[in-house]
């Protein structure tokens, strides 16, 4: 399975790719953004996504600060 997108306005090309999904974790993903290839478990994608995701929230909650 191919999952193919871009990021930044079609700047970064970003694929995420795997060959035969397993449960319980056991799947490992090839992502390609741009030229760098990133081979990551579920685990390991899922830790990035609850990043990004709390990132924005604390943003989301403090730009008030911003001045």
């Amino acid at each position: 399975m191919k999952i193919t997108s871009c990021l930044c306005e079609g700047s970064y090309d970003f694929e995420i790719e795997h060959k035969e999904y397993r449960p319980n974790n056991e799947s490992t993903f090839e992502v390609l953004i741009g030229s760098t290839t990133l081979t990551l478990t579920r685990e390991e994608w899922l830790r990035i996504s609850d990043m990004v995701l709390r990132s924005m929230n604390f943003l989301d909650q403090n730009h008030h600060l911003e001045a």
